[in-house]
């Protein structure tokens, strides 16, 4: 804001009024009587005079100040208007500067030189951009601003916005946010810093703004870029871009050099008319000949460097680059390709009279190009007009049977590969929808290096052949199956230089060579050094084309050496000589038949698991629903009665036997891999120590525990409750088989996984794994007993000792952690118990702390609706919520819940739903509600989810949850916690 300046009459008045009234009185005093007296002479009159002369004096001095007062007052009120004016318009300005900041496609912000920063003004944008709302970043009051730049970024950040202050400078950057959903996002911020008249950093100010999509748009453009350069580089084809207006030659690709045979300058500097061989006239004929067909194809004749002619095929077509328009061209040599067809054409006026009584079609098939001559016999053979339909692959494929084009095309490559004539039968549909059967035999016409150059073959109808078809069909899909689908080691060398040329998966899972290992090495690096002399020698002997090589010692990665029985085969691969090689281990054929035995009882033991498990599954769920309302109104009972009251016994022992009930149905879902876990980064090390005063207590003096941990254990995801569940129960298990004392060992460390552990323990997976191993020095297993003690309720203790949940629990929850168990026994020898828990990335430990709040402090007014379809347990919530104060809607199912809020007009402050119900589940009544209503918050309740709102028994990270049964308690807790979000 300009300050008003004072015109100077004004701001001087007082002082003028002053002087001018001293000045003319000190001059009337002065010089009137001096005047006067030399004026008039006569008394009389002088006397009169000096009467006069003081009104004169008053009269002459209060005019002029009533002139000065008048002049002064006009001042004033012209300053006073111009001030209220200027009041007006700064505040429309003002108005102006703040609905412009606060509808900014962005966040406007201001902030404080102190060490974080602190924002003291934030616009409205900032709900947009970050998802805080700007109080929350004001002050810093929920989360530093600092704190939502990507981790990554931050050092950037930090880096450039000092040399910014350092330099006066104004400041642009780019980085990316962390929103509070946990979306990540690009922004754009411009800013300064302010500095006070002394030079002293006062505040940062600017604006940020999100450019995500700008940011995607530009990443994507630049490896579009890249990509598309890339391909125009290392393309094999040969390409040119051309300035329409002059012909000159602006780029060309390496292939085009290659081809032509000047370099890339050398072509830079040239015009397509320098390198085309046709006449003036006979290229304009040509343009017109492209243009009446409407194609973009050309038939030139280009000169090389050594002055050579080649006839070449040009498409050619519109390009933009930088704003201007090129012309870019592909360029195929098709000299041989001429040549081709013209003895083509000469041939097939010979063959067509021969072949038209055999009822033989004839084709040609350019491999290099593409293209596909058909003779008028193939045209009838197919029942297509040759006038409307050219012979074309996408013609001929388009005709096939959808089951025989990947066995014929198998064929065919065979066939270009391995210098065999091609043979294949088919079937086709004929435009009218009858289907034929085809047989085609053709020559494959090769250059002077062996490679493919034309296919030309006769085709003829065999449908009265249908069952040597079939035949021929299976004979293909074997051979499909022959290599890559092999269960037994093959592979493909090289019998000049012994190198790998290809090996199948089981070769590089069975020796341990990853594929790129074998493609470096020779058939004498997998032999024992003794043995390569032998096969040397085995290799320079001629042999039959079909060769039983015997048996031969090979060497594993891992320095193991196996015995091996090989059936080799000759064949020419890639254009060389080579052999294919099949290799059985006859080592370890009898160890493999037992562990064969081994895993197809792990695989039904599994099975049988599974079905027992999702028979308890469902069990727990009906079993749950029963006892929320058995617990919840024992607990008010409790709550009702006075201490002392008899009743309070009986109620006593109704919510023991609950709880006994619902750790039992806890077991049940446990075992069944069912149980609802709150997944978080645990240190295993940790869980142990914070247990080991729970295992001192339920182990008599008698056994001794010996704990040793790996101070580095990786970190692992689990639910701590659940692990020290699994280290109870093998700890009660380890206890009752060391009825006489022993030692109760306790370890941990990592175990890498590897491909062959994998292979022999059913359901394991490779990988880095935290071990923790529970061993007793008890009486032991055996092998019947080994089979069988993770099923639930088997147990091998006494009636009346044991319910047998205890260990196909742990098993529950091992499973449900993606981990894996295993028990190693012998009767006499101690029992062993290997964990194994899956690594994580995230070394970053999770320890939420939850502290139970009195009844009498989890009141509420806000309106709750319940949708349970259990009426026990809907009665017993409403009751309950009602008596701490919230106001209840009920519904029994979700259509009533659907029918209930459209006519509700008032707020809806929490869904309280079950997850599993008859028309719909819980998830899905929330997502259409939501929609009506954006601020409904959701608070799911079940005993039994079926992956609804979890994810291999692990709560979905969005989802506030109450398993069933619950207590009173821990409802309201629930409630009033979702409340608070």
């Amino acid at each position: 804001m300009s300050r008003i300046k004072l015109n100077w009459p004004i701001k001087l008045a007082p002082d003028l009024m002053a002087l001018i009234y001293f000045l003319a009185a000190s001059i009337w005093i002065l010089l009137s009587d001096k005047l006067v007296s030399v004026w008039i002479t006569d008394p009389d009159i002088l006397t009169r005079i000096q009467t006069y002369k003081g009104w004169g004096f008053v009269v002459v001095t209060t005019l002029l100040l009533y002139l000065l007062l008048h002049f002064y007052r006009r001042q004033i009120t012209q300053y006073v208007d111009e001030r209220q004016q200027i009041e007006v318009t700064l505040s429309e300005t003002t108005r102006q500067y703040r609905t412009l900041v606060e509808n900014l496609n962005g966040m406007v912000y201001h902030c404080q030189n102190d060490p974080d920063w602190t924002m003291e003004y934030v616009s409205a944008g900032s709900l947009t951009l970050t998802g805080y709302q700007p109080g929350e970043l004001i002050g810093s009051r929920v989360v530093r601003y600092g704190d939502l730049i990507h981790p990554d970024d931050r050092t950037t950040v930090w880096d450039a916005v000092q040399t910014a202050i350092e330099q006066q400078n104004p400041f642009i950057l780019i980085y990316r946010l962390i929103t509070k959903t946990g979306e990540e996002k690009w922004v754009r911020e411009q800013g300064r810093a302010i500095f006070s008249a002394a030079g002293e950093l006062e505040a940062l100010e600017g604006i940020i703004i999100d450019i995500t999509e700008q940011q995607k748009i530009r990443l994507n453009q630049q490896e579009s870029e890249a990509f598309y350069r890339g391909l125009f580089e290392e393309h094999p084809a040969i390409m040119f871009l051309i300035n329409p207006d002059d012909n000159s030659i602006v780029d060309v690709n390496q292939a085009a050099c290659n081809f032509y045979g000047w370099s890339r300058d050398d072509l830079r500097q040239m015009n397509i008319s320098q390198i085309n061989a046709l006449s003036a006239a006979e290229i304009q004929a040509e343009l017109q000949r492209a243009e009446m067909a409407g194609q973009n194809q050309f038939f030139f004749k280009h000169r090389q460097a050594d002055g050579s002619i080649r006839d070449v095929e040009v498409f050619s077509g519109p390009i933009k680059r930088h704003g201007k328009t090129l012309r870019f061209s592909i360029i195929q040599d098709i000299t041989e390709r001429r040549w081709a067809e013209e003895q083509l054409s000469l041939n097939l006026e010979r063959l067509s009279l021969a072949t038209a009584s055999a009822g033989i079609g004839i084709w040609d098939a350019n491999v290099r190009t593409g293209n596909l001559i058909w003779d008028n016999r193939m045209y009838e053979l197919y029942g297509l007009d040759q006038k409307k339909i050219r012979a074309s692959y996408e013609t001929w494929a388009q005709t096939l049977h959808p089951d025989d084009l990947p066995a014929v095309n198998v064929i065919r490559l065979a066939a270009l590969e391995n210098s065999q004539n091609y043979h294949a039968q088919y079937r086709i549909f004929r435009p009218d929808g009858e289907m034929r059967h085809i047989e085609a035999y053709a020559t494959i016409q090769r250059d002077d290096a062996g490679q493919p150059l034309r296919i030309i073959g006769v085709n003829r109808d065999i449908t009265d052949q249908m069952l040597a078809t079939r035949a021929l069909e299976r004979s293909e899909a074997r051979y499909r199956l022959l290599f890559d689908n092999n269960p037994h080691p093959m592979w493909v060398n090289n019998l000049e230089d012994l190198t790998f040329m290809a090996v199948n998966n089981a070769a590089v899972a069975r020796y341990g060579y990853s594929r790129e290992e074998f493609l470096a090495m020779t058939i004498k690096d997998i032999c024992p050094a003794e043995d390569v002399s032998n096969l040397l020698a085995d290799v320079d002997r001629e042999r039959p084309v079909l060769q039983h090589s015997g048996e031969w010692r090979h060497r594993l990665k891992d320095g193991q050496i196996i015995d091996v029985e090989i059936d080799s085969h000759l064949i020419e691969f890639d254009g060389q000589p080579a052999a294919l090689v099949l290799a059985q281990d006859i080592t370890d054929r009898k160890q493999l038949e037992e562990e064969n035995v081994k895993l197809t009882t792990q695989f039904y033991q599994a099975q049988k698991m599974e079905a027992i498990g999702q028979l308890a599954g469902g069990i727990a769920h009906d079993f749950n629903n029963l006892l929320v309302p058995i617990m919840g109104y024992a607990e008010m009972g409790q709550m009702t009665l006075s201490p002392d009251d008899p009743l309070q016994a009986n109620f006593n022992h109704i919510s023991q036997a609950a709880d006994r009930a619902a750790n039992l149905t806890r077991q049940i879902l446990a075992f069944s891999r069912q149980q609802i876990l709150e997944m978080k980064v645990l240190d295993l090390n940790q869980v142990v120590t914070d247990f080991q005063e729970m295992l001192g207590r339920l182990l008599p003096e008698s056994i001794n525990l010996h704990i040793h941990l790996n101070p580095r254990l990786r970190l692992i995801t689990a639910d701590q409750g659940q692990l020290e569940q699994v280290l109870m129960n093998l700890a009660i298990n380890a206890r009752d088989a060391m009825p006489g004392g022993g030692v109760l060992t306790i370890e941990t460390d990592l175990a890498p996984l590897d491909q062959a552990y994998a292979s022999l323990h059913s359901g394991a997976k490779p990988g880095l794994y935290v071990l923790l191993a529970i061993s007793d020095t008890g009486h032991g297993m055996d092998a019947a007993t080994q089979q069988r003690i993770f099923e639930p309720f088997f147990t091998t203790k006494g009636r009346g000792h044991g319910t047998g949940l205890g260990l196909a629990t742990v098993f529950g929850i091992i499973k449900q952690h993606q981990g894996n168990i295993w028990v190693y026994s012998e009767p006499g020898q101690g029992t062993t118990f290997k964990i194994y828990l899956p690594v994580v990335s995230d070394q970053r430990i999770q320890s939420p702390v939850h502290k139970d709040t009195p009844i009498d402090q989890l009141t509420g007014s806000e309106t709750v609706l319940i949708v349970e379809d259990e009426d026990g347990v809907r009665q017993l919530v409403i009751h309950a919520l009602q008596a701490c104060g919230y106001q209840v809607l009920e519904a029994a199912s979700p259509a009533q819940a659907l029918e209930l809020v459209a006519g509700y007009t008032e707020v809806i402050h929490l869904l309280l739903t079950d997850v599993i119900m008859p028309e719909m589940n819980g998830r899905q009544l929330y997502t259409r509600l939501v929609q009506q209503r954006p601020d409904l918050l959701v608070l799911f309740m079940s005993g039994y989810t079926d992956n609804v709102i979890v994810h291999h028994g692990a709560l979905d990270p969005d989802v506030a949850f109450l398993a069933k049964p619950f207590s009173m308690q821990t409802l309201l807790q629930k409630v009033r916690e979702v409340l608070k979000q």
